[in-house]
């Protein structure tokens, strides 16, 4: 398994208004020029967010070139799975295990699709319950963590 999209957060660009777009295109288009460099991603831009799809490209060098766009406020290496909890288990798994230095961690669910059988907070503990089986000397804090694992379960299919 490895990341596939590196998940970026606009911020204040959702408070601009009728010319909202006009911000999104500028960031899309920013985002573009400085990873021209990479022609094998491709990036996709929704209400909220922004999705670079790696297509096989490490995100390590990406980091920092995007760190200096203005308009980003966050952003977050990310997996794409079928929404199933086998998969998510084992992509929440791979990504605590990326991760370096950690004693402790945190699971966050957001369930955009309510269809989805398993409400955010079994999610939360059953993937919590998970992570603390299959790993050593790593507990939860939910006030601190070293990690936090967000999984955002979404209707749309992958794409």
């Amino acid at each position: 398994m490895q990341y596939d999209h590196i998940l970026i957060r606009y911020g204040e660009l959702s408070l601009k208004g009728k010319n909202r777009k006009v911000f999104y295109n500028r960031l899309h288009e920013n985002i573009r020029h400085h990873l021209k460099a990479y022609p094998e991603i491709k990036i996709k831009t929704t209400r909220d967010r922004l999705s670079i799809y790696l297509n096989g490209i490490d995100p390590a060098p990406l980091i920092p070139i995007l760190q200096r766009i203005f308009g980003i406020q966050t952003m977050s290496l990310a997996i794409k799975v079928d929404n199933e909890e086998e998969a998510i288990k084992e992509a929440a798994l791979f990504a605590l295990t990326e991760a370096a230095d950690v004693k402790t961690f945190k699971v966050t669910t957001k369930r955009a699709d309510k269809t989805f059988p398993i409400d955010s907070q079994q999610m939360n503990q059953l993937l919590g319950g998970h992570l603390l089986r299959n790993t050593d000397g790593i507990t939860v804090d939910v006030h601190q963590p070293d990690v936090e694992i967000h999984v955002d379960i979404r209707p749309e299919p992958l794409t």
